[in-house]
């Protein structure tokens, strides 16, 4: 088995910030599966909060909040995810 690192690992904020656009971006693309369940708010809700509060521990929530709004008012639907990630950078 490898060992694991026991010192602090750094990661580049521009790391942590794409990898929190990829999973609210995943997290758009899989609602629409899932609108007609009658928990699907609720889920939505709690998703994002749950993104929000990583991003305000992590220290990029003001980045984070405006890659929200870039993303909806992007056509995430048919743009390839690639590209809607890279709008960002």
């Amino acid at each position: 088995m490898p060992k694991l690192p026991t010192g602090p690992i750094l990661v580049h904020r521009s790391d942590i910030l794409d990898g929190l656009r990829a999973l609210y971006l995943a997290h758009r693309r899989f609602d629409r599966h899932i609108r007609e369940d009658c928990y699907a708010s609720g889920y939505q809700e709690g998703f994002e909060d749950a993104l929000d509060s990583l991003a305000q521990m992590l220290g990029v929530s003001g980045e984070f909040e405006s890659a929200c709004r870039q993303i909806n008012a992007s056509r995430t639907n048919t743009t390839p995810v690639r590209a809607v990630l890279a709008e960002g950078t």
